[in-house]
């Protein structure tokens, strides 16, 4: 998925509004051997980085530097003019001049001559500093800031910084999402991926994978309920990369890992759903429903193991899509989010393959739990408490 993100390095000409960062620059960037090094840990040279941590194996962080490095070869755009030979000493001063350290840890320059932030809203930013456009003063950083982007901070500016003091985990979580482009391969709400929209351009880069086009279904999971889905330790293990078994194995693609604002985030997405971060509730369960709840899952009552997996058994027949194994359930749905699904699957995810068991409430197994729907649902929800991965 890293089209989502980046600009293969021979397209850098189809630039669009996504913001995507072009690869072309790659392979007069890195030293040798650095660009392997970073795919395969992006934030030890930044611990809070957008770039994420897909927990490369050795060989394909290797294979990946390689073609990136072949692919970009030459598509460099070429400088106006030649530049001369680095001078360590005057590198060193200028970076002290300019007060480099301040925001790179281990240059020189840092924070000892800062202005105090108290001091910097006393200035009127549209006639001073560097949102200004016409400071002359020698040394001013240029920010990359686009007219709409230098308004928006001086119009912040006049209102004092009172407000930063002042977060909430929801309004975290929801920057997080686009601050890491998750919707870049996810939708949410009413917004599309962008990954979906990139096939047709991309396909050449995996047209040699062998039975590429006969997978199950691809679509990655939607966003819009997953603070209100996932419990937020299990949330955390997916966004830091702990999570000890894939949810989705069928899935081609992986999901990096966000280690630095994993918790938070998670958090964040819990709270934005009005849930108290935590983890999974042990239920008592009753070893009645348990039983009942066994008999519908199979296939002669509602089918469930038909697409769901139950221990070391796979699903009973071929499929379209995945469908997550039962002994991963309980330690990552919610109860009342399990309720809702149960209930109604394409009134929370449209076009989703889960079948809807009741009209009204009233099952399509009338002869179990008088054909009471809620009923049923919560003998399966208590066997699912029982179900271990060996299926015992």
């Amino acid at each position: 998925g890293c089209v989502s993100c980046h600009y293969p390095a021979d397209r850098v000409g189809e630039l669009d509004d996504s913001r995507r960062v072009p690869l072309n620059h790659v392979s007069s960037k890195y030293l040798p051997g650095q660009l392997e090094a970073y795919l395969k840990k992006p934030e030890a040279y930044h611990p809070f980085t957008a770039m994420p941590n897909f927990q490369l194996k050795d060989e394909e962080a290797k294979a990946l530097a390689a073609f990136l490095d072949s692919a970009a070869k030459g598509k460099e755009p070429k400088s106006m003019y030649e530049f001369p030979k680095g001078d360590p000493k005057r590198g060193a001063a200028l970076s002290e001049s300019l007060q480099c350290g301040t925001c790179h840890p281990g240059l020189p320059g840092g924070v000892s001559r800062a202005v105090s932030l108290d001091g910097v809203f006393k200035v009127d930013w549209a006639e001073k500093g560097c949102v200004s456009e016409g400071d002359p003063r020698p040394g001013l950083p240029v920010p990359n800031l686009t007219a709409e982007d230098r308004r928006a901070l001086i119009a912040f500016s006049k209102s004092g910084f009172e407000s930063l003091k002042k977060d909430s985990p929801a309004e975290f979580a929801h920057r997080q999402i686009y601050a890491k482009r998750c919707i870049a391969c996810h939708s949410i709400d009413d917004k599309v991926s962008l990954l979906g929209s990139l096939h047709g351009s991309t396909a050449p880069l995996a047209a040699h994978v062998n039975k590429l086009n006969d997978r199950v279904d691809q679509s990655l999971p939607q966003l819009t309920y997953i603070g209100e889905m996932l419990y937020t330790d299990y949330l955390e293990s997916m966004l830091a990369g702990t999570v000890e078994e894939r949810p989705r194995p069928w899935l081609g693609m992986r999901m990096p890992a966000f280690a630095a604002h994993a918790k938070p985030f998670a958090e964040g997405l819990s709270r934005h759903h009005g849930f108290e971060p935590g983890g999974s509730i042990p239920l008592q369960t009753d070893p009645k429903l348990v039983e009942i709840g066994h008999a519908l899952i199979d296939a002669d009552g509602l089918g469930c193991t038909t697409c769901h997996g139950v221990g070391d058994v796979k699903p009973s027949a071929a499929f379209e899509v995945g469908a997550t194994h039962f002994g991963l359930v309980s330690k990552r749905l919610r109860e009342g989010y399990y309720y809702r699904w149960m209930d109604h699957p394409a009134a929370v995810i449209p076009g989703n393959k889960m079948p809807r068991y009741a009209e009204g409430n009233q099952s399509r197994r009338e002869d179990i739990l008088g054909g009471d729907a809620a009923k049923q649902y919560e003998a399966i929800w208590h066997w699912i408490h029982e179900v271990r991965n060996d299926g015992k």
